[in-house]
């Protein structure tokens, strides 16, 4: 045997060198490695529902709900917050709704308060006009009977006077905006408390102006809005439960999703009543 026989061996370049045919330990090798990617890809689709498998056919109800729950509290979650969002965003509408119609009462009120002083003024000025509307007929009364008394040129020139007199009470009555005068007698009078009642009656302004029903509208709709704010902090305690059951905090998944759900049904059916 020569030197280059002696080569032929495990580390030579014979027969049995790496470029022969693969022995069986290769073989075990390339099997586990496929094993391995195939595992690797039921496990990518099995990992919606925890790597466990899937109940078998026919099984009870409650099994398959309990495969399906994980997945079901994800979307629970996504539901609960999407609703929670939209009862913030009414609760602050209504807010802002509240906050205009008690501005809007505020502003109605000072309006109403400017056109009632003017409706007294008017009134009060009708008093004054009528103040000097009844000195000249009491002068002019006072001034027959002095004619009547004294007779003669002197009694005619008082009589002349007197009705002067009526005369300016007369112009003085034209003045009168209001409609207290009562002439009926032989001495007019004039009801302020009538004038008034009237006065605010044909105010056209007064019609339009409703401070008190805006500021009983704010009110209420302040009162949704707290109600809306305090739903949706009924949410948010639903959102934090479901967490926990996704978290599966502690195994007590089940009694997380009930409290969840129960916050979150209460939160839904006062959601529709607001």
């Amino acid at each position: 045997m020569s030197d280059n026989d002696e080569k032929d061996g495990p580390e030579g370049h014979g027969p049995s060198g790496s470029g022969g045919p693969e022995g069986p330990e290769e073989h075990g090798a390339h099997d586990e490695h496929e094993a391995g990617e195939h595992g690797r890809s039921e496990h990518g689709e099995e990992d919606i529902h925890g790597g466990r498998q899937p109940p078998p056919p026919g099984s009870p109800w409650y099994v398959v709900l309990r495969y399906h729950a994980r997945p079901s509290i994800a979307l629970g979650i996504v539901l609960v917050a999407t609703l929670g969002a939209l009862m913030s965003y009414r609760a602050a509408i209504a807010e802002q709704e509240s906050a205009r119609s008690e501005h809007l009462a505020a502003q109605q009120e000072i309006q109403r308060e400017s056109a009632l002083s003017t409706d007294n003024q008017l009134v009060d000025q009708d008093l004054r006009v009528f103040g000097r509307l009844q000195e000249h007929l009491l002068l002019a009364r006072e001034l027959r009977r002095q004619a009547a008394n004294t007779g003669g040129a002197q009694g005619r020139s008082l009589d002349v006077q007197a009705q002067q007199e009526v005369a300016l009470a007369r112009a003085e009555q034209t003045f009168l905006q209001g409609a207290g005068l009562n002439a009926t007698g032989d001495l007019p009078t004039y009801g302020a408390r009538l004038a008034r009642q009237q006065a605010i009656a044909s105010d056209q302004d007064l019609e339009r102006l409703v401070p008190r029903e805006l500021a009983a509208d704010a009110k209420k709709i302040h009162l949704r809005s707290v109600r809306m704010i305090g739903l949706a902090a009924m949410f948010i305690v639903a959102l934090f439960f479901l967490t926990l059951a996704e978290a599966n905090v502690g195994g007590l998944r089940r009694g997380f999703v009930v409290v969840g759900l129960v916050v979150g049904a209460v939160a839904v059916v006062g959601g529709g009543l607001v």
